[in-house]
């Protein structure tokens, strides 16, 4: 490889046109120069198409590529299928990042010999900056997969977003995103946890996260959500293959607070969605509720907690409701 290494950003574009030039405006303006970036117009019915070509005629590192509706997971895929770069980052079109992130995340990678980066993040909702440190709890230069597995299930799922991180080419070799509207990032991090050793972390704050009203991630927990379970299926199945029973009990008890998350906060009159993970509740009591498994949760509160909401999740949500005067 070169010391001047190609980097491809990949953009997935629908219908941002209030954000686009900002965000691209950000990659092109990057202190890192050699850059391919992929602008990915998803069948966009608004002015974004004209924007992504726009900046094309205007920066040759800029390939553009309009396609039909099918969402950013298709879009990104898009992408990965002509990408040429040693290395592969993504970027929301509706977000922007620091000037330097680029050039700060490979510079990381290259010291440590690491397969992947990842810097903090700074989230901001309709307007105001709502939290930072998408990596909150990382006190270290440099973790295992492992370990940032482990992290990604016990402390923060929201680890596991692609947008702020840089990745070797190989890592994406044979990995595509799978078709989904909702949690691409969740799903498509056990392949990459398959394919790495060693990340490094960078401790500064380089990329901005707009959510607004319109981001899927904002709407309510509706059937387009069930997929998360799916995807915890995945990773248990594989953790169980490895044998690997912390990461194999981190991921049940995960799999429990996230049933009971949703539950208690749906509104009653969401019948469908309440049955919904009732019986998902009741397949997971079933398979996993056991007494070894409770004796895995460190506190015992919370495996009391756990075990009370899988056997009666009603009382537990007229406790929840009395407690909190909700």
């Amino acid at each position: 490889m070169s010391n001047n290494p190609l980097i491809t950003v990949i953009v997935p574009v629908y219908n941002v046109e209030k954000y686009l030039s900002r965000c691209v405006d950000s990659i092109i303006n990057q202190t890192y120069k050699n850059l391919e970036i992929i602008l990915v117009d998803d069948g966009s019915t608004d002015s974004s198409p004209a924007i992504c070509d726009n900046y094309a005629k205007k920066d040759s590192r800029i390939n553009v590529i309009h396609k039909q509706n099918k969402g950013a997971s298709s879009a990104r895929n898009a992408a990965l299928d002509i990408a040429s770069g040693d290395y592969i980052g993504f970027v929301d079109s509706d977000d922007y990042i620091n000037h330097d992130m680029y050039a700060s995340l490979l510079d990381s990678i290259v010291a440590s010999g690491s397969d992947m980066a990842i810097c903090e993040s700074e989230y901001v909702v309709n307007g105001v900056s709502d939290f930072t440190a998408c990596n909150v709890g990382l006190d270290c230069d440099e973790i295992s997969a492992r370990d940032f597995m482990r992290e990604i299930i016990n402390v923060s799922p929201t680890m596991s977003v692609l947008w702020n991180k840089l990745y070797k080419k190989s890592v994406w070799s044979d990995i595509r995103f799978p078709d989904y509207k909702v949690y691409e990032d969740e799903a498509i991090w056990l392949l990459v946890y398959k394919k790495i050793a060693k990340i490094s972390v960078i401790h500064k704050c380089l990329y901005t996260h707009i959510k607004t009203d319109g981001s899927i991630m904002n709407n309510s927990f509706g059937q387009k959500n069930l997929v998360l379970f799916d995807v915890c299926d995945e990773r248990l199945e594989y953790f169980k293959s490895k044998k690997d029973s912390e990461l194999e009990q981190l991921t049940k008890y995960s799999m429990f607070k996230l049933i009971k998350f949703n539950y208690i906060h749906l509104p009653k009159s969401n019948k469908t969605m309440r049955t919904a993970l009732l019986n998902i509740l009741r397949d997971y009591r079933k398979k996993y509720l056991s007494i070894s498994f409770l004796k895995s949760i460190q506190s015992k509160k919370a495996a009391f907690n756990i075990c009370m909401f899988a056997c009666f999740p009603h009382i537990y949500y007229d406790i929840f409701l009395l407690k909190y005067k909700l």
